[in-house]
């Protein structure tokens, strides 16, 4: 059965957007779960993770598999998430913290992690990949498009793969209207791969929700195109295998920072599209509920506005067109879009069932 592959980082909006997906809706999706620090408080000075993680593996026990990664991006990132890609021993750190969660989902599938400056890359890498075959059934390599040292980190494990025990994730992050060369650029990497392992599972994933909607349409209404969406119904007609994976919708730089207030906006994720409506406080004194709650009524009398549509998301709009504002930060209107979105693509692979 083919699976959604939602690619998403563990931050509030998108935790609030996963976590109001109907339970019985999980068993389509194969989430990829990119683990950022959590929250300080006053009893924790890091941002330990580990309840925010338990908690989504048990969201998701009906889903088949889980691919576990941790972040890169340093200002998402803690000393104990950094700690993880420490490569001795075989990534040993990461290694055990892979196996501190397995309990929690039969499926766990961890991400090979990869230290270029190791100095016993090779050494290293092997092992990490040895001790995670020996512990899950499955491991996963995320290839970074615009990285091309992925012939040298595959050809150390090569002896290690086999029966379908690798799944490679071709990541393309985010990509602008001009799919096309990622399009050729995946299709030149399947094949190179291909040439190393003969029983591996692909998946590709992007997105092309900008940072800012003013960069691909107008300021205040307008609508644009999913690529991801695009690039791989393109790249199914040659690849009928490969999976579908996406960012729920959003970008994968975050952009956390609001100085001095926010233009209100709301977004509409189609099965294939995105439209959105953004309005100005109308006075100084105006409370963003208020224009919340004047967009939503916009959107709804919209002919594109997914009415029928049963989903969290949907309904947090119909109820603040109604004058019960679900909320009113730019971090919950994030949850709402990203929700919609995962419901649009999950009505899409069930329907072809």
């Amino acid at each position: 059965m083919q699976l959604y592959n939602l690619l998403f980082k563990t931050g509030a909006a998108e935790i609030r957007a996963v976590n109001n997906i109907n339970v019985e809706d999980t068993k389509y999706i194969r989430p990829i779960i990119e683990v950022t620090r959590g929250r300080k408080t006053k009893s924790d000075n890091i941002g330990d993770s580990d309840k925010k993680i338990i908690s989504l593996l048990n969201f998701f026990k009906k889903s088949p598999e889980i691919i576990f990664d941790i972040t890169s991006d340093f200002l998402l990132s803690n000393s104990l998430i950094d700690s993880l890609f420490f490569p001795d021993d075989g990534y040993k750190k990461w290694c055990d913290f892979c196996l501190k969660y397995k309990e929690h989902h039969k499926g766990l599938v961890p991400v090979l992690q990869i230290n270029p400056d190791d100095s016993s890359f090779s050494e290293n890498l092997f092992l990490q990949a040895k001790k995670l075959l020996t512990n899950f059934e499955k491991i996963c390599y995320r290839s970074d498009m615009l990285d091309f040292g992925f012939e040298d980190d595959l050809s150390v494990i090569s002896d290690l793969i086999n029966d379908n025990n690798l799944l490679i994730v071709l990541d393309c992050g985010y990509m602008d209207s001009s799919f096309h060369w990622y399009a050729d650029k995946v299709r030149e990497r399947i094949d190179l791969i291909k040439s190393i392992f003969t029983d591996v599972d692909f998946v590709v994933t992007a997105t092309s929700f900008p940072k800012s909607v003013s960069d691909v349409g107008h300021e205040n209404y307008d609508s644009f195109k999913l690529s991801e969406i695009e690039l791989y119904n393109k790249l199914a007609e040659e690849y009928p295998k490969l999976g579908y994976g996406d960012y729920g919708s959003v970008n994968p730089v975050r952009n956390d920072m609001i100085a001095r207030g926010w233009i209100p906006r709301i977004d509409v994720p189609l099965d294939d599209r995105i439209y959105y409506r953004r309005l100005r406080k109308q006075k100084e004194d105006e409370s963003y509920s208020t224009a919340y709650r004047r967009i939503s009524e916009m959107l709804i009398e919209d002919k594109q506005y997914p009415r029928h549509l049963k989903c969290w998301g949907i309904d947090c709009i119909n109820s603040t067109a109604s004058g019960e504002v679900a909320g009113s930060s730019p971090s919950f209107w994030i949850s709402v879009r990203m929700n919609i979105h995962i419901k649009q693509r999950i009505n899409h692979i069930s329907s072809k069932l």
